[in-house]
């Protein structure tokens, strides 16, 4: 794999996943010189997957799962700009060197966030009226969306952070656009209160909590004691878990001046509680 064609497929590979290091490590990973890389630097399992590879013969090719499993050995503490550096060294470097720098001089916010040290993310965050999402490659109109730094992306990924804590997550203006960044870069950037504005997390989509916590909607179904169907009908309606509980969406609220009315849930029957039987009240 030519170095030069390897960065224009993992920049391919970004655009239209979210997780686009994982994606294009999976689908190169039978390359002979990502073979050599894994073998010497993933795990005893990926030694173990290149051997049987470098064996094959006439038309045998790796599984899905074994290139799965090299992909998040090879990952493993690493990026794909980590590896493809290590693999074909100082060429590659230069090329990622410019097509940063290329980057920056056509991107203001990224170019002045630079300057503090924040990288800027390829994803966005989205906050709708009930919830906050990583916004998925072509979702982005779901929801009002921000740009977002690197950490402020990988916090909300993380089960465990507290994302609406004193370090959580806040927005920032950076050349004249607000910006998802964690309170640890607000503080870098010499930003005040004023420009901050914290957002709820109690609340999301029926649909996104089902990906969130269960293999399929057939799974929650299943959970919850009822038929598959019935939960196409609350996905569709635009239901939402809020207090471990199911919540219709027949009903808005009224506008008003106040930032807290967008981030209650809708007036609505209280189902039952997510996760298990009930009925209505």
């Amino acid at each position: 794999m030519h170095y030069e064609f390897a960065l224009d497929s993992l920049n391919e590979f970004r655009k239209r996943s979210g997780n686009g290091d994982f994606e294009f490590i999976k689908n190169w990973a039978t390359e002979p010189e990502m073979l050599a890389f894994a073998a010497s630097n993933g795990d005893s399992k990926a030694a173990d997957i290149c051997r049987t590879i470098s064996g094959m013969t006439g038309y045998s090719k790796p599984t899905a799962k074994q290139k799965a499993a090299l992909a998040v050995s090879m990952l493993s503490g690493r990026t794909a700009k980590d590896i493809l550096i290590a693999v074909y060294g100082e060429k590659m470097a230069a090329l990622f060197a410019e097509q940063e720098a290329a980057e920056l001089a056509g991107d203001p916010v990224r170019a002045e966030a630079a300057k503090s040290g924040i990288k800027i993310s390829g994803r966005r965050i989205a906050f709708g009226l009930i919830a906050e999402w990583i916004a998925k490659p072509s979702h982005e109109e779901e929801g009002v969306t921000y740009r977002a730094s690197e950490k402020a992306v990988a916090m909300l990924e993380d089960e465990n952070a507290d994302h609406n804590g004193p370090g959580g997550l806040v927005t920032a203006e950076i050349a004249g656009e607000l910006i998802v960044v964690t309170m640890r870069e607000l503080k870098k950037l010499g930003q005040k209160d004023h420009f901050v504005k914290q957002f709820e997390t109690e609340t999301t989509d029926l649909k996104t909590y089902i990906d969130k916590h269960y293999a399929s909607q057939r799974e929650f179904a299943q959970a919850m004691g009822v038929a598959d169907s019935k939960v196409s009908l609350w996905c569709k309606e635009g239901w939402i878990v809020y207090g471990n509980h199911l919540w219709s969406s027949k009903r808005s609220l009224p506008a008003t001046d106040s930032e807290r009315a967008i981030n209650i849930p809708a007036t609505g029957r209280k189902i039952q509680a997510a996760g298990g039987a009930g009925k209505d009240d």
